[in-house]
Order: structure tokens, then sequence, then C-alpha cells
């Protein structure tokens, strides 16, 4: 009830105005329990209104609650409106909201999801709800992040050994980037993967880093990462990691005898002193036992101490583990880029082997350079895409007893004369050991040959070198005239290669039957004795045919025969240009003439020979060019090819030239005549 309020009032008969009293002022801010019409207020200062009991507010019409006019809070007959869509207010609820009239769906027993319209497009959108604060499976990441069992800094400082160990038996696993400790090796049952790897893990800011803590200090077979025994599940893959090895541990290492298609890519191993990846089930033959793709094998690193161990391996393929497809892998100085002990093939294959600069610690340089290899082949056949064998002793070592056979589209031999052994011509592009029938065929590729190269094929096994098959096609040979053909004196024997190498540069680049020996300017264009053809000798030498044509009256055949008697080498020609003139000018009809000349004194055609080679010789002017024609010979004792072998700087090569022919014997030519 309102508080009374009075105009006026009356004492002893008189009457009284009564005028501003405190009680008319507070009467007027109070509302009437009952009010006809609009009730519009404005208040000035702050409004409350307490209420020790219930308090409604009803209302036949909408109901709103603003500040500065903006709206907070509508209600009408079909909605409740929180905020303006206009001015995009934001909403929180504090506390504990309890949705009391959601309806969820059952998803099973664990799960339901409750529909709620969220937007003005009328479009539902569905909120997975659990009963039981598990995550389903649908929703949890797989493979399954390690930080689901351990809390991780991420920071170099978490031991995650126990933990993969723990729970690979059960999933595959996943670890973040970062840097973590492993203190023992990984015995993986399930695949492992990381968030990324790097070519070098110092650069690896975005890496999943695995850091070896232990240091083993005896070779063994081994690894930070071993899939091992017949307990594994599936297939294992190993991906998008950096592993740093330390002691003599090894990066990853196959050896289950388990049937699966296992797989490692996207991973960098560094620090490796004993196997960088070694791939060999124990029991029984796996065939396509492990694919690999982007693997990166670092026997040193730019951040680590700069050593160089002896009988470092980055790829080991056993005798049990054939037909492993390979792609894309990189040898960082190890002494062994790849062993191959069974059949191997892939494509994209660099194996790098320069002494580091100012290393310390392991072998002697010149010592641990002298044992290089980029790639051993035992037994089997590689083949491969694109190999690059860098600044290694030896590219290929074919090894046995069986077969050992490379083949190669597309490679790169060189020689980085700042990193290599300080000692000169020593570097082979191949090495045979004890494989009786080795193989080597290449087509396509580039040799560069250095003072520390000295020949193409050398031979330290129990069997010779003329075992071997070699073939290089579209091959291309630069280097220095003084490292192919000696200086000096020896300069007229025209060696190549030292006692106990194969003979020649390239063994033959025997497919091409055709080439061209450049002219040279010179100043009056004076007559020279020009290298024309370079011939390896053995007894077992068959004959074979040499064409010799220098477009204007040089048109000869030579011939090169073993004499049936004895081991003597015949060498001879016909004159080709002078038969033809003789039978055009000879009239028609029968009746002619025959006869023949042999001429040893015309001052034409020379040889010169010793034990290991056969160099031609043909007198013509310096500028002249010869094209030269092969047939008859057997593969790996034709000619070398001279028109691959060209200058550093990519010039054909100036072969041989004399201004005397000291030295030489002249070539018997017979030459027909008709009359």
């Amino acid at each position: 009830m309102a508080n009374p309020v009075v105009d006026k009032f009356k004492i002893d008969n008189s009457v009284y105005d009564v005028k501003d009293t405190q009680a008319r002022t507070d009467i007027a801010k109070k509302i009437d329990k009952d009010t006809v019409g609009n009730l519009d207020q404005t208040v000035s200062g702050e409004m409350s209104v307490q209420s020790d009991g219930r308090m409604t507010l009803d209302s036949k019409d909408i109901i709103s609650l603003r500040r500065n006019g903006v709206p907070s809070l509508d209600i009408d007959t079909s909605s409740i409106t929180l905020g303006s869509m206009q001015t995009s207010i934001p909403i929180s609820f504090c506390g504990v909201p309890q949705f009391r009239r959601l309806s969820p769906v059952n998803i099973d027993d664990n799960f339901a999801y409750v529909t709620m319209r969220t937007g003005f497009d009328n479009d539902d959108t569905k909120f997975l709800v659990s009963r039981n604060s598990k995550i389903p499976s649908f929703v949890e990441p797989s493979p399954t992040s390690i930080e689901k069992y351990q809390t991780l800094k991420k920071d170099g400082t978490d031991d995650i050994t126990a933990t993969i160990n723990t729970h690979t038996k059960n999933e595959p696993l996943f670890i973040p980037a970062g840097t973590y400790k492993v203190s023992a090796p990984l015995q993986l049952k399930h695949s492992l993967y990381g968030a990324g790897s790097s070519r070098d893990p110092a650069r690896g800011t975005s890496d999943t880093i695995l850091e070896y803590t232990a240091n083993p200090n005896s070779f063994s077979v081994s690894g930070v990462i071993n899939v091992s025994g017949n307990d594994v599940t599936g297939n294992i893959v190993i991906a998008n990691l950096d592993i740093t090895c330390n002691g003599m541990i090894g990066g990853i290492v196959f050896t289950t005898s388990k049937y699966t298609d296992n797989s490692i890519y996207n991973v960098s191993i560094n620090k490796v002193k004993s196997y960088g990846v070694y791939l060999q089930p124990n029991n029984g033959t796996l065939n396509r036992y492990c694919y690999m793709d982007n693997v990166m094998v670092w026997g040193f690193s730019d951040n680590t101490p700069v050593e160089r161990w002896t009988g470092s391996v980055a790829f080991y393929w056993g005798s049990s583990a054939p037909d492993c497809e390979c792609n894309n892998l990189v040898n960082m100085v190890c002494q062994v880029g790849f062993d191959c002990r069974t059949d191997v093939y892939g494509c994209n294959w660099t194996s790098y082997h320069g002494i580091p600069y100012g290393g310390s610690g392991g072998a002697d340089a010149n010592t641990w350079w002298n044992n290089t290899i980029a790639c051993k082949v035992t037994n089997n056949d590689i083949h491969v895409t694109n190999f690059y064998a860098d600044t290694c002793r030896y590219g290929f070592v074919f090894d046995g007893p069986g077969k050992a056979a490379v083949y190669i589209n597309n490679m790169i031999y060189t020689c980085d004369e700042g990193t290599a052994t300080t000692e000169t011509g020593y570097a082979g592009i191949a090495l045979i050991g004890s494989s009786p029938n080795p193989q080597f065929i290449v087509n396509g590729g580039i040799i560069n040959r250095s003072a520390k190269v000295s020949t193409t094929i050398q031979s330290i096994g129990t069997y010779p070198v003329t075992n071997a098959v070699c073939k290089l096609d579209d091959v291309y040979i630069y280097t220095k005239r003084e490292y192919i053909f000696g200086s000096g004196a020896e300069e007229r024997g025209q060696y190549i290669c030292e006692p106990g190498e194969h003979r020649c540069i390239d063994l033959a680049i025997t497919n091409q039957v055709q080439y061209s020996v450049a002219g040279q300017s010179v100043s009056g264009d004076p007559y020279q004795y020009k290298a024309f053809a370079y011939i390896p000798v053995d007894t077992n030498t068959s004959q074979g045919c040499i064409h010799l044509t220098d477009g204007t009256n040089i048109d000869y055949k030579i011939y090169i025969t073993k004499n049936e008697t004895d081991t003597t080498l015949n060498i001879t020609a016909f004159d080709n240009r002078n038969l033809s003139q003789s039978i055009f000018k000879a009239s028609a009809g029968t009746g002619k003439t025959v006869t023949w000349d042999i001429i040893d004194s015309e001052d034409k055609l020379y040889y010169a020979r010793d034990s290991k080679s056969v160099v031609l010789y043909c007198k013509r002017h310096a500028s002249t060019e010869f094209t030269v024609s092969l047939s008859g010979f057997q593969s790996g004792l034709s000619p070398v090819i001279l028109d691959r072998i060209r200058n550093e700087d990519g010039t054909p090569m100036d072969y041989p030239r004399w201004d005397n022919n000291n030295g030489m014997t002249a070539i018997k030519v017979l030459r027909p005549n008709i009359s």
C-alpha cells in the first residue's frame, strides 16, 4: 500500500496548506500497484528493485532489456534472443549451465549427439556428447599421439623410450614436433610417425628429432629403431623423423622374419658409425622386404664433431631381402654408401665420401679415404636410374664368389681433389674383387677424371680383369691429357693404365660403331702424325676392322688379327680409294688384269704398340678431321671411342699428334690396280 499523502490538514478548525514535504518527493518515485495506460519512466541515476519474496515480470507482449539502447535480451512469443546480430555482442555463460531440455540422440551406449540451430540459415548443427568422458575412436587421431600417454615438454628433456616401447605393442604411434631422448633401443611392433624431417637435423626446427643418449662402443646390428621378432603387427612404417645416433648404434634395423610390406620414408639419420639402415630378416628370404624413399644418412653432421669411422655403411641390404625398391637415397661420408648383398632397384642414389675439413678422430684421413666405396655389389644385380658417385676411391666394387652386376641409366662419377686423399692417381670407377664375371653396364652419363682418378677398371681379386663385361654407352669422360697419356718419354707408348688395371678408360664404350677425330687449326696447317684409334690388347684379342676416311683422299680399312701359330698381332690395311679409282677408270667387259702392290713406305699409316695397347696413326694435315668406323671387335676389347673423351672444359680431346714417326711402325697397305 502506498504511503498516505495529503495536501491540507486542519487544527482547531483552521485549515493549513502542506507544500514540498519529503513524502511528496518520495511518492513521485513510486509506482502504483495498478496503472492504466502507458507507464514511461526515466531515471537519471541508479535504480534498484529489491524483493524479499518472489518477483514476477509478466507481459502480454515483448519483454526487452537494453543497454544504451542496444538489445541485450528480447523475449517474444516464439523465441528468446540474447544480444544483437547487428552489433555482434559476445555472450558469456558463467557458472555451470544446465540445458535440461536438450534432446540427445543415442549413437551407442557411450555417445550421443544434440541438435541445435546455430544460424539464420535454418541448418542444424550436431554436437557430440559423451556420457563417460571417453573420446570416440572416430575422433581420436590415428596414429595415436604419445601425448595421450605422456606429458611432453618437447625441448630435449623428455625420455620417450618407455612410452613407445609400451604402447607400440597395441597401436601405431605419432610423435609431435620437438626433440626427445631415447635412452634404449626402440622395439617397434606397429608403425611410428613423426611430424617431419630435414636433410640435416641441425636445421630441423619443425621436425621430430630422436636423440639417442646411450653410448655403445662395439659394432653390432642394433639400431635406435628396431623391427625384430615375429610379433610385429601389419606393415611397419617409419616416417617423418630425424634420428641422431650415439656411439656404435645404428639408425634403423629390420630383422623381423614376419612377411610384411615395410616402408621407410622422409627420414634423416646422422652420426652413423655402424649402419644407417640395415635390412636382413633373421630367418628365410622375404621379397620386397622394405620400400624406401627420401632417406638421408650422415656419417657426420655440420654441427657435430667431424670424425671418420672405418666400416660405417649407410645402406645395407642382406642376402635375404631381395627386390627392394628404394628411391632418393643419400649417403654423406659413411665409408660405404650402398652395400648390396641382394637384388636392389631404384632411382636417384647419391654417395659422397670427401674427407671432412678439419676432421679429428677416427681413422687416418688417407687410410679412411682409400677404402671408400660408393656401391658394393655381391653375388647379385642392382638396377639404378641416376647414380651419383662423388669423391670416392671406388665407385663400384664387384665381389663374389657369384655374379655381380651393375646396370645404370645415367651415371655421374667425379672426384673433388680438395676433399680426397692427398695421394694421386688412386681412384677408379670400378674395382673387380672376387667376382668371376662382373658386369658393368652404363647408359648415359659423365666421368670426371682428375689427378685423383687414374682409370676406370682395376683388379685386385682372384679373377683377371679380362673376364669383366664393361659397356659405357653415351658416356662422356672429362679429363686432362696428361692423366690419360702420361708425359715425357712415356707419351710415345700412350700408357693410360697402371699395371693391374683394366685396359683403357672405358673398356670400350662398345656399342658405338663410329666416331670422329676432330682437326686442329694450326698456323700453316702442317702435316702431323695423328692418333685415330686406341685399342686394348691381350692374348685373346679377336680380329677387328677399322674403316678410316677423311672426306678427301683417305679411305683405308685396317685389319687387326691374331696369328694362328703364335701370339703375334698382325696389323695390315687395304686401300679402298685406289681400288675404287681403278674400277672407275677401267673399261667395261672381261679380260682385265688385277695387280697387287704391297706398300710399306708410303708414309701414311703407322702404329705403336706395347704389351698393353696399340695406337694407330695417320699422317695428314693438322686441320684434317677423320671419321672412324668399327666392326668385328669383341666386347670390351674394341677401340676407345675417342670423341667421348673431352677436355675439362668440354671441348674435344686433342689426341696425340707428332711431327715425326720416331718409334712408330709403318702399316703395310695392299693397293690393287686394274688394267
